[in-house]
């Protein structure tokens, strides 16, 4: 008999973020395997349309508790097999939900960190306490665990126990780099170094905006994401508008105009926060995507980087803590052509290991399910 999935993510549905992407790509490729599926988050700008794919408005804060709402009433009518949750607030209700209702079904949890260690180093200490409960919960009460690889495992305060589903973040093998309507202005001589992300405190861009003063003025870092005010300022303060280009939140069309028109893709892990301490617990869907545009890749020096980014064979790792390293590694990555293509070469070879077809087909994910209720 066929089997039935539920999926949901606390993140908008769209190709643009990362958890909502991850969820999608679950989505699609679990899809030929099974009888039924169902996912629910949040609207994005361009909406997906798919019958089976709901859409909350993410107005407010209660956004949150109206999404549990709509997935548990759809629960109390339709049975599933299995639900594959992202997010500490629907995970915990959820596994809650179960409980308290006697339903049948798997929740596989896809832990990506702890939020709550996150909310502790922006000293938000109530948030941080409210928070940890409900990952606990999720940790706790679901019946497995997916994480990114072996290093993010072990972070988990259950790390011993032998429910861990190892997934790594991936590309979708229809991943294609083109244009968009977008206006892209750049000069023949400008060298475009560009930063993709979220600029919360799991990224430091501060040692890549200081080695820019160093730097020619040809060079130009682009920075597409939000939460950047606290760079804002300081390019401000330090004159260096004409260096430091803000883009805000872009569309994933739009982000490959500008990652096809780059020279030099930056990944600027922040040396503080605890993934960048443990090896190999670092799993970034960016990298794929710098991988796909045909950038060589510059990447912070941390415990914590991919298992498989390899210095000068697949990238260049720069001391955060010197100004003159990253300058020297910004010029070779200009100007060194052999290495440049060595990179980009390198790159090419590993990146079908990261399809997402092949990360689902040669993990036990479909096995596990199958074994469902």
């Amino acid at each position: 008999m066929k089997k039935s999935i539920l999926l949901c993510v606390e993140q908008e549905l769209s190709y643009a973020n990362a958890p909502g992407s991850r969820m999608l790509m679950f989505y699609k490729y679990l899809k030929p395997h099974f009888f039924k599926m169902k996912l629910f988050g949040f609207k994005a700008e361009i909406v997906i349309v798919d019958e089976n794919i709901v859409c909350i408005e993410k107005k407010t804060l209660f956004s949150r508790f109206k999404l549990v709402a709509k997935i548990c009433l759809h629960l109390l009518n339709t049975n599933y097999n299995c639900i594959i949750v992202r997010g500490y607030f629907c995970g915990a209700y959820l596994c809650l939900f179960r409980m308290f209702t006697f339903k049948r079904f798997l929740i596989l949890y896809d832990f990506h960190g702890y939020a709550s260690h996150e909310s502790n180093i922006c000293k938000k200490y109530i948030l941080s306490k409210i928070i940890y409960i409900h990952e606990i919960i999720c940790e706790y009460l679901s019946d497995f665990i997916i994480t990114q690889n072996k290093g993010r495992a072990h972070i988990l305060k259950s790390k011993d126990r032998d429910n861990i589903i190892i997934i790594p973040n991936g590309i979708d093998e229809d991943y294609v780099i083109n244009n968009s309507e977008i206006n892209v202005v750049k000069s023949k001589d400008e060298v475009w170094i560009i930063a993709v992300g979220n600029w919360g405190p799991r990224n430091n861009l501060f040692p890549i905006i200081k080695a820019l003063e160093f730097l020619p003025d040809i060079y130009k870092l682009i920075v597409i994401g939000s939460k950047c005010s606290q760079y804002k300022h300081y390019v401000n303060i330090h004159e260096l508008n004409g260096k430091v280009l803000f883009l805000g939140n872009l569309s994933n069309e739009d982000t490959k105009t500008y990652l096809m028109n780059s020279n030099i893709a930056v990944v600027p892990y922040s040396e503080n926060v605890l993934f960048s301490k443990i090896k190999g617990a670092w799993s970034s869907r960016k990298i794929f995507e710098y991988m796909a545009a045909q950038l060589p890749i510059l990447i912070t020096d941390v415990p914590g980087v991919e298992s498989f980014m390899e210095s000068n064979f697949n990238c260049l790792k720069y001391d955060y803590s010197s100004s003159q390293d990253i300058t020297s590694k910004i010029i070779r990555l200009s100007f060194d052509t052999n290495l440049r293509n060595s990179i980009i070469e390198n790159n090419n070879s590993l990146l079908p290991e990261y399809y997402w077809n092949n990360i689902i087909c040669k993990s036990d994910l479909l096995n596990i399910i199958n074994r469902s209720y």
